[in-house]
Formats: structure tokens, C-alpha cells, sequence
């Protein structure tokens, strides 16, 4: 049982870190600026991105 909790929480992780690296990424960057984006101009550019 503990070995299947081991096997999962590392797949878990392995599938997260790639967005948890872009997170950090996007708090850097917000601490470096003043500009602030609504959560809806947020979605519209990542809308025309897809």
C-alpha cells in the first residue's frame, strides 16, 4: 500500500512540475511590474493563443 502511495505521489509530481515551474515563472515576473490583468484579459489573450 505504501509503495502504491510512493508510485502516485511521484506521478503526481513528475505531471505537476512543468506547472509549477510556469507558476514561479509568472510570480516573478508579476513582482517585477506594477501592471495588474483582470482574470477575464487574462483568459482573452490565452484564448487567441490557442
Amino acid at each position: 500500500m505504501l509503495y502504491n502511495l510512493t508510485i502516485k505521489r511521484n506521478l503526481y509530481a513528475d505531471l505537476t512540475q512543468d506547472i509549477e515551474l510556469k507558476l514561479d515563472e509568472a510570480d516573478n515576473q508579476a513582482e517585477k511590474t506594477d501592471t495588474h490583468y483582470g482574470h477575464k484579459n487574462v483568459f482573452k489573450r490565452l484564448e487567441n493563443r490557442v
